[in-house]
């Protein structure tokens, strides 16, 4: 590809995912390797430049054969050390210095080809250092740590500023423009050049001495003067579309949203059309939260009169408990109503109630409390990492000897048909156990069994749904991690249709996942298309160093 023609396909390649912001990025990259704008054969050599501007070329010009990549003959490579004049910062000692008051910049004040003012502090500055202290016009900063190497060029933004220690300053020989160099530092920031000079083991710094062996590209003045020109235009361009991209998807979201109020107040075919409009796409994880909320409220399909009654339903698993030889169970059944419950939802369906999480389920525990032996095989042991949207991984699990297995209460040992529930940090996450292998899990999961009487996969719904994770949150103690406590979760209010009806509702979920699966299918073929573009752009008109 010509640049030519990237230029005419420019406003395409903004149409993929994170276009702009790699677009910014070719543009830099073309620019300090002298393939953005065309050489001028009138224009001297580099070296000329810099050697009328009195600039040691034996000291600080380069050999060709240390060139990171190649550049017009008419350009020329160079230590940074010999750029023009370079001082490191002061610390501005509040108590010790005398003076005036001035403003001074921080290295938190310098951001990438630009500054952030609206926290300047003030300090005195000793009369003596005022001129070697004070900001002129172009002077370049660069950051000594923080983030090293960030910079931007002043331009006179505040007439009176200073600058504190922890920042370069750089005032430029008259054949060097500080546009220019900030160009550089901030492509070799971005392909990890400038990392290669900081020291440090922790945090990082960019020291003078390390900065004076930066090597650089300098190109003839007029060229360069071209170079900054014709970026600021692909820049300002870039973010005009920036913003009208941003204006869009906030169109977009706003239809969205419609679209999904619209199918939850009338959940009909027409209206279900609307969420899969390609002119607005709705994100995939919103599309599946409205779906479960319509579910859980009755929405998703119509109510059959028919149905036997929910409340039948908690009678034969009463009876189901009833006949469990297990006394932990019903001790803790009957523990569980004397319980406070949790607020009774609103707007229940026509034949459906409103129950604790506890009664629809034979019983609610987690993994064995204390710290378990370990072994090299054995039965697995998941921890809650090993717990994860979609399933269950045993690839990097833990394990533990079959004997210490064997001796843990037989409602502490998942089985098919069960659901397990994270219950710490990323908490709400639950999976349907489909496997007979045998394993268990560590406390911070629970083990949640539901009743044959009713749907698993509605059960687990239900548990996905905002209505329970609005709860489970509500719950959850802890300052820095959150954690469910299982009386809690066992309290939670959750809706109970007849079962017939969570049949339905569970095939109709079903249906309408796998569109959005679909969905999200397509966009993410759609983002990697868009990516392979982007980065075919850059292979072709950036050769690899």
């Amino acid at each position: 590809m010509t640049l030519e023609i990237f230029f005419e396909k420019f406003v395409c390649f903004t149409e993929a995912p994170d276009a702009v912001p790699n677009i910014k990025r070719i543009v830099r990259r073309l620019a300090v390797r002298g393939r953005l704008v065309p050489q001028d054969p009138n224009d001297e050599h580099a070296s000329a430049g810099l050697k009328a501007a009195d600039v040691d070329l034996e000291r600080w010009i380069v050999a060709y054969d240390e060139h990171r990549h190649p550049v017009p003959k008419t350009w020329t490579w160079m230590r940074f050390g010999g750029v023009g004049d370079q001082r490191l910062g002061k610390m501005l000692d509040r108590q010790k210095n005398r003076g005036e008051p001035r403003p001074y910049l921080r290295n938190t004040n310098v951001q990438w080809m630009r500054f952030d003012l609206d926290d300047v502090k003030q300090m005195r500055v000793e009369k003596v250092e005022e001129n070697q202290l004070r900001l002129m016009k172009d002077d370049l900063l660069i950051c000594e740590g923080g983030e090293p190497g960030r910079c931007a060029v002043w331009n006179d933004q505040v007439a009176d500023m200073y600058f504190q220690k922890a920042l370069h300053r750089v005032r430029p020989c008259s054949a060097i423009l500080s546009q220019f160099l900030a160009l550089n530092f901030q492509v070799d920031s971005e392909n990890g050049v400038l990392a290669t000079l900081f020291t440090g083991a922790t945090i990082k710094h960019l020291t003078g001495r390390s900065l004076s062996q930066y090597l650089i590209p300098i190109p003839p003045l007029a060229e360069q003067w071209r170079i900054v020109t014709k970026v600021n235009e692909l820049v300002a361009l870039c973010d005009r579309l920036e913003v009208q991209q941003q204006e869009r998807e906030t169109r977009h979201a706003a239809l969205a949203r419609a679209s999904l109020d619209r199918f939850a107040d009338a959940p009909t075919s027409a209206n279900l059309n609307f969420l899969f409009d390609g002119s607005y796409p709705i994100a995939p994880a919103e599309l599946r939260k409205a779906i479960l909320t319509l579910a859980v409220q009755g929405k998703l399909v119509p109510q059959d009169p028919n149905d036997e009654p929910a409340g039948e339903i908690i009678k034969r698993i009463d009876m189901e408990k009833g006949c469990l030889a297990d006394d932990w169970v019903t001790k803790r059944s009957s523990e569980l109503h004397r319980q406070e419950v949790m607020p009774e939802p609103v707007g229940l369906a026509s034949g459906w109630i409103s129950t604790a999480l506890s009664d629809l389920c034979t019983s609610i525990t987690d993994g064995d409390h204390l710290p378990p032996p370990q072994t090299d095989d054995g039965i697995p042991f998941l921890v809650i990492s090993d717990v994860r949207w979609g399933g269950i991984d045993f690839m990097a699990c833990r394990y533990v000897p079959e004997e210490y297995f064997s001796k843990l209460d037989p409602i502490r040992k998942p089985k098919a048909g069960d659901i397990l529930y994270t219950l710490v940090g990323s908490f709400g996450i639950p999976v349907i156990v489909d496997i007979e292998r045998p394993f268990c899990v560590q406390r911070h999961i629970a083990i949640i069994r539901p009743s044959k009487s009713v749907s698993i996969k509605y059960v687990a719904f239900l548990l996905e749904s905002d209505l329970v994770l609005k709860q489970a949150a509500a719950i959850a103690t802890g300052i820095a991690q959150k954690t469910v406590p299982l009386s809690g979760l066992r309290r939670i209010r959750v809706p109970l249709p007849p079962l017939a009806e969570q049949r339905r509702i569970v095939a109709k979920i079903d249906q309408l996942m796998t569109l959005v699966d679909r969905l999200a299918e397509q966009l993410e073929a759609s983002r990697e298309t868009g990516e392979e573009l982007v980065e075919a752009l850059v292979a072709d008109l950036i050769p690899q160093e």
